[in-house]
C-alpha cells in the first residue's frame, strides 16, 4: 500500500510565534515596498555573470506573496499585478524580461500551496502573459531566462502542477512555412528544457517525434540543431526501470545474468525508428547527383541525425546504439564523410564516427562491430572510407586490449596487414602508422611479428634492365609489393622507439631494409630512409649502448643510407 495525501485538504497552519513574525513582516509590505523592490530587480546587474535567471529573487518573492494571499499585507494581489505590467512595459529591455520571469515564477510557486480556487486564478493571470511572451517575445537575449523560468516551475515537480504550461509546450508543431528561425528553434528548444526536466513522467512525446521524423531536412541550421538535441532527450528519457518491491528487483536481475540486467537495451518500436531512419537516408543520398553545391534532402536531414547520435554517444545512453554500429551507422557516416560540397556534414560525420570505438560494448557485443571494420577496410571501393576506418580499428584495439577475444585481436591484426599492400599510398601510410601502434601493444614476441611479414612477404628484387617510361601493371604490383614489406618492417622498428638495449631482431630488419631496398626508387626507397632516420633521431642519447646490439656487418650495410654516416 502507498500512502497518499487529499490534494488541497487544508490551508497550512501556523503556530503562535510563526504568526507573529508573519505579521511583523507582512506590515512592511505595501504598494511602495513592492514597486522598489521591482524596480531593483530590473536593473542592469554590474557584473555579468549575474545577469541570469535568479532563483534567490523569485524565492523571496514567493514568499512575500504568500502573506498577501494569507491577507497580512496593505498590499494585494491587484497591486502586484499593476506593478508587474508596469516592469514588463513594452518589454523591449531584456532586463523587463528577467524581472518578469521571476515575478511570473513566483507567482505559479505561491499556487503550490493555495486551495484549488485561488491556484486557477493565478494561472488564469500567469499563463496568458507567459505564453504570449514564449509566443511571439521571445528574443537571443531574454531567451535564457524563460528558459529557466519553464525549467524551475518544472524541477522535481509533478508536471500535472504546471499542466497548463506543460500541454502547450508540448503541443509546438514544426511550421515549414516559417523563415523564422529562432522562433522556431527556441519553442523547440523550451521543448527541449521541458523533456529534460521532467525525465520519464512526460508522457506526450509521440506526436513530437513523429513530428520532427517527417522534418529531418528542415532548411534552418537553428531548427536542425535544436531538434537533434531534443530527440536525444526524448530517447534518453524514455528508459525507466522501476520494480513493484525489493524482492522483484533482485529476482529480476538474478534471472537475467550473472550481472544483472543490460540496461538501455533498445526497445522493437526504437529499432524500427532508427532502421527507419537510416533507410531514408539512403534513398536520399541515392536520390543526390554527385558534385551537388547546394543543400538536399540528404545533407539536410544527416545533420539532423548525426546531432541527435552526437548527443546521444556523449552520455550514458550511449550503449542503446551499440547494435547499430556494424550494420546500419558505419557505412552511412563513411558516405557522409565523402560529400566534399559540404564540410559541416563532413566534420559531424567524422566526430560521430570517432565515438564508435569509444563506446563500451558487453562481453561478445564487439564481434559484429570488429567484423564490420574489417569487412569496409578490405572491401570498400573508396580509398577514403579504407583509410578512415583505420583510425577505429587502431582505437577499438587500444580500447578492448584487455577485453577482445585473441579471434578478434588475430583479425584485425591481418587486416591491416593487407591494408600495407593497398594500392593507394594514403592508405599504405596509414595503415604502416596503424601497425607500429598495434604492434607495441600486441600479446605476442615481438620477433614473432618482426619475422612474420619479412618471411611472407620476401622483398621482391627489382628486374634488371627495364627500361624508364611509364610502369606495367606488373611492374607497378612489384613496386606495391616492396612498400608493403618495407612499411610492415618499418612499423615494426617504429613500435619500439626507445627501448634500450633494441630487441634482438631490430638490428637485422634494420639492415636489411637498408641492404635489399634503400636505393629503390620513389617512395620505396624515401620510405627506407625514413625509417632510418627515426631510428637514428630518437636514439642519439642512447647510441653509445644501442650500437653493441649491431654486428659489424650490420653496420656496414647502414652505413652511407643517411646523408651523414652515423652508423660507423
Amino acid at each position: 500500500t502507498l500512502k497518499a495525501n487529499t490534494v488541497f485538504s487544508e490551508e497550512l497552519k501556523y503556530d503562535e510565534v510563526e504568526n507573529h513574525v508573519r505579521k511583523r513582516i507582512a506590515s512592511m509590505l505595501d504598494r511602495h515596498w513592492f514597486s522598489t523592490y521591482f524596480d531593483f530587480m530590473k536593473q542592469e546587474p554590474r557584473d555579468q555573470t549575474a545577469d541570469r535567471f535568479r532563483t534567490s529573487t523569485a524565492t523571496t518573492l514567493m514568499y512575500t506573496f504568500d502573506l498577501i494571499r494569507a491577507g497580512l499585507t496593505k498590499a494585494t494581489i491587484d497591486d502586484i499585478k499593476d506593478l508587474a505590467q508596469a516592469v514588463y512595459g513594452d518589454g523591449s529591455d531584456k532586463h523587463q524580461h528577467r524581472a518578469t520571469a521571476e515575478i511570473m515564477s513566483a507567482l505559479l510557486a505561491t499556487s503550490d500551496d493555495c486551495d484549488e480556487k485561488a491556484r486557477s486564478d493565478i494561472w488564469a493571470y500567469v499563463f496568458p502573459i507567459v505564453r504570449r511572451i514564449l509566443t511571439n517575445g521571445l528574443t537571443p537575449e531574454n531567451f535564457g531566462y524563460w528558459g529557466s523560468f519553464v525549467m524551475t516551475q518544472l524541477n522535481q515537480r509533478d508536471p500535472r502542477r504546471s499542466w497548463p504550461l506543460v500541454e502547450w509546450i508540448a503541443g509546438f508543431k514544426l511550421d515549414m512555412d516559417s523563415n523564422a528561425a529562432f522562433k522556431e528553434s527556441s519553442k523547440i528548444q523550451l521543448l527541449n528544457y521541458l523533456v529534460t526536466t521532467t525525465g520519464w513522467h512526460f508522457q506526450l512525446e509521440k506526436p513530437i517525434v513523429e513530428d520532427f521524423m517527417k522534418h529531418l531536412d528542415h532548411p534552418y541550421k537553428g531548427v536542425r540543431e535544436a531538434m537533434g538535441g531534443t530527440l536525444a532527450s526524448v530517447f534518453k528519457s524514455r528508459y525507466y526501470e522501476a520494480y513493484p518491491d525489493v524482492e522483484s528487483l533482485v529476482q529480476a536481475q538474478k534471472a537475467a545474468s550473472s550481472i544483472g540486467v543490460w540496461p538501455r537495451q533498445p526497445t522493437e518500436e526504437y529499432t524500427k525508428l532508427v532502421t527507419d531512419v537510416f533507410e531514408r537516408l539512403e534513398v536520399w543520398r541515392q536520390a543526390r547527383p554527385a558534385g551537388q553545391q547546394t543543400p538536399s534532402p540528404y545533407t539536410q536531414g544527416s545533420k539532423t541525425v548525426l546531432l541527435w547520435l552526437d548527443s546521444t554517444l556523449s552520455s550514458l545512453e550511449c550503449i542503446q546504439l551499440v547494435k547499430f554500429f556494424p550494420d546500419v551507422f558505419m557505412e552511412q557516416l563513411l558516405h557522409m564523410m565523402d560529400i566534399k560540397e559540404d564540410p559541416e556534414l563532413q566534420s559531424l560525420a567524422y566526430h560521430v564516427f570517432r565515438h564508435l570505438p569509444n563506446i563500451p560494448h558487453a562481453a561478445g557485443e564487439d564481434v559484429d562491430f570488429v567484423n564490420a571494420l574489417i569487412r569496409i577496410g578490405k572491401t570498400s571501393k573508396s580509398w577514403h572510407q579504407r583509410l578512415r576506418i583505420l583510425i577505429n580499428m587502431q582505437v577499438v584495439y587500444f580500447r578492448r586490449l584487455f577485453l577482445m577475444g585473441r579471434a578478434q585481436q588475430e583479425a584485425l591484426l591481418e587486416c591491416v596487414s593487407d591494408m600495407l599492400s593497398d594500392t593507394q599510398l594514403e592508405v599504405r601510410l596509414g595503415a604502416a602508422a596503424t601497425m607500429s601502434g598495434m604492434m607495441l601493444l600486441a600479446h605476442r614476441f615481438p620477433h614473432r611479428h618482426c619475422r612474420k611479414p619479412k618471411d611472407k612477404n620476401p622483398l621482391p628484387k627489382r628486374k634488371p634492365g627495364v627500361p624508364p617510361g611509364t610502369p606495367t601493371p606488373e611492374q607497378a604490383k612489384l613496386v606495391i609489393t616492396r612498400h608493403a614489406a618495407v612499411l610492415g618492417l618499418g612499423a615494426l622498428v617504429q613500435a619500439f622507439p626507445y627501448t634500450s638495449p633494441p630487441p634482438g631482431w631490430l638490428p637485422g630488419v634494420l639492415a636489411t631494409l637498408a641492404l635489399k631496398a634503400a636505393n629503390d626508387p620513389g617512395m620505396v626507397g624515401k620510405s627506407v630512409k625514413t625509417v632510418l632516420a627515426d631510428f637514428k633521431k630518437t636514439r642519439q642519447d642512447t647510441w653509445h649502448v644501442d650500437i653493441k646490439a649491431f654486428e659489424p656487418d650490420q653496420l656496414e650495410d647502414l652505413e652511407g643510407v643517411l646523408w651523414k654516416s652515423y652508423f660507423a
